[in-house]
């Protein structure tokens, strides 16, 4: 072998002289020290690529980069690394955390050794060698120190959607009961334009949904108007079949595809579905999670799902 390890610059950076040299010498720890000065990167490999920072996070070569770099990158090189992730999604955010836990120690014990590679067995023993010399401290130092915290940067970005997703899920279940209040997303954000643009798509369900209107459900209960709004009884509670048959027509359109499955990169769940409509309306379901948990339960519900298939059999939806 004509080297020990080799310096993988970042993108436009300065590289340093290679030592001639083929044994751990004096002339390595003084390469690493100019390897460090520089911000640059160290590889136990024979060939390394540039680290471009604008692909840094992308899955395979963070994987890559994980498992066979020594990450002795400079203070303005992880500050650029942070801003990358600043601007990374949730998904890109989930995937690098994983990456970097799973591989959080390059040239893994584990990996090296049961590897058929003879050059990465080969990386292994160097690197059981590099670790019982105190010249090489600063690699190991500095590769912790750094994958710490990148992975704390991608933690708080992880905590900044989650704290992002209740705030929208909180004011989004309080204004569903509170009409008037403008929501975080909206109802009409949330339908798909299947038949043009999603006015005329809303236009299509309500009239889907007129020819219903005033129909009995059970008994002496008839079917109302759910796309106004619709007073309180004396109990101030919706009228009987209003709740069974608001959530079966949501029920009923989502099963259909009319409603989006993501929004801002969020998963749309059926009771956002549920609440955006009751803000869009101006009506309002008390005890909601209990009613939804127990909807399959509900005879006006059961029925009106009965009812929606019948008329949609009727026209192409």
């Amino acid at each position: 072998m004509r080297y020990y390890f080799l310096e993988v610059p970042i993108s436009g950076r300065n590289k340093s002289p290679q030592p001639s040299n083929s044994m751990l010498t004096e002339d390595y720890p003084q390469y690493l020290n100019s390897i460090c000065r520089n911000g640059n990167a160290v590889s136990l490999l024979r060939s390394f690529s540039e680290i471009m920072p604008d692909n840094f996070f992308l899955p395979k070569n963070l994987e890559y980069n994980s498992k066979y770099l020594f990450w002795t990158f400079d203070q303005w090189f992880v500050d650029d690394l942070k801003k990358k992730i600043g601007a990374l999604s949730e998904y890109q955010v989930d995937i690098s955390i994983a990456i970097i836990t799973k591989n959080f120690i390059p040239y893994d014990d584990n990996e090296t050794l049961l590897t058929n590679d003879s050059e990465l067995a080969f990386c292994y023993r160097k690197k059981t060698v590099m670790m019982q010399k105190r010249e090489y401290a600063m690699l190991f130092e500095l590769d912790n120190q750094n994958r710490s915290r990148l992975l704390h940067e991608l933690s708080s970005r992880k905590s900044y959607f989650s704290s992002q997703g209740q705030r929208i899920e909180d004011k989004l279940y309080f204004v569903g009961q509170h009409a008037g209040i403008k929501l975080s997303y909206s109802f009409m954000d949330l339908l798909k334009p299947l038949k043009g643009t999603v006015g005329e798509t809303l236009s299509y369900i309500e009239e889907f949904f007129s020819l219903l209107i005033d129909e009995p459900i059970t008994g002496s209960v008839r079917i109302r108007n759910i796309f106004s709004k619709i007073q309180p009884d004396r109990n101030d509670a919706n009228p009987k079949g209003v709740n069974g048959t608001i959530m079966a027509f949501i029920e009923f359109f989502d099963i259909h595809g009319y409603f989006e499955k993501t929004h801002n990169g969020r998963q749309i769940i059926y009771k956002d579905l549920l609440v955006t409509f009751l803000a869009h309306t101006q009506n309002k379901i008390g005890n909601l999670d209990s009613i939804i948990g127990k909807r399959h339960d509900d005879i006006y519900y059961k029925a009106m799902l009965s009812k929606f298939k019948i008329r949609g059999r009727s026209v192409k939806l």
